[in-house]
């Protein structure tokens, strides 16, 4: 799969800001634990999905998405909603923050190559 860079760009940055605080947050004080990251096309919806997930001790019971002041994840949010997706958490074994943005034209299998993640501009 590979995302245009309109789509690559934010995603990277998302990527980013999640993966930080999952190692910032979701790591036990001797830095154990495990991060996962995924990257997939949900064929049947259309939509791309981006998920972090760690195994730390998972989210506060009061936490509350959009009443967050983390200014990490206030800019996953904006960014989120630039890709016209959304975000969201799914707590339990694991903790895992989700971008969910649709396909569009922007998500081509190596089509558009120029202007592709991996491939070199002519």
């Amino acid at each position: 799969m590979q995302l245009d860079i309109t789509r690559a760009v934010p995603c990277g940055i998302i990527l980013n800001e999640l993966v930080t605080n999952a190692m910032k947050h979701g790591l036990t004080g001797e830095g154990r634990g495990e991060v996962w990251i995924r990257l997939s096309k949900k064929e049947e919806e259309e939509l791309v999905e981006l998920a972090v997930c760690d195994s730390g001790p998972g989210m506060p019971e009061d936490f509350d998405l959009g009443k967050n002041e983390s200014l990490g994840l206030q800019l996953v949010s904006v960014l989120a909603r630039q890709l016209d997706g959304d975000l969201s958490i799914q707590s339990g074994e694991r903790t895992c923050f989700l971008v969910r943005f649709p396909c569009g034209e922007a998500l081509q299998h190596g089509k558009r190559g120029e202007e592709s993640i991996g491939k070199a501009a002519d």
